[in-house]
């Protein structure tokens, strides 16, 4: 019990500071939206690394185990960036407009160089 609540104080701490410091400074640099979106992994990381070496290796060994099929894997990968491509589709289709060049070329919309 305490490791998990060490797990969930640690997570928060270091994804909400990350991303508190981003809308202290104003900052849009991705190292902070990164930084708090990982924090539940790298806290992991730490928590294991802390407890010992065999909890580090049991922890790390579970992404060496391809337990599923490779079309399981394959529907994983291509299901999340259709979701992705899906919303920006909606996002396009119902005329809401993006500042963003990424996201119009993503939306298979033109998107014109600075000039």
């Amino acid at each position: 019990m305490r490791q998990a609540a060490a797990f969930v104080a640690l997570t928060f701490a270091l994804s909400w500071a990350a991303w508190g410091a981003a809308i202290a400074t104003g900052s849009e640099a991705a190292a902070f939206r990164i930084t708090g979106a990982f924090g539940p992994t790298v806290v992991a990381l730490i928590l294991a690394a802390a407890t010992g070496r065999g909890e580090r290796s049991a922890l790390l060994g579970g992404f060496l185990r391809w337990r599923a099929p490779a079309w399981a894997w394959l529907f994983g990968l291509l299901s999340t960036a259709g979701v992705g491509l899906a919303a920006l589709a909606l996002h396009a289709a119902f005329g809401k407009d993006s500042n963003r060049p990424e996201a119009r070329a993503l939306a298979l919309e033109e998107v014109r160089a600075p000039t």
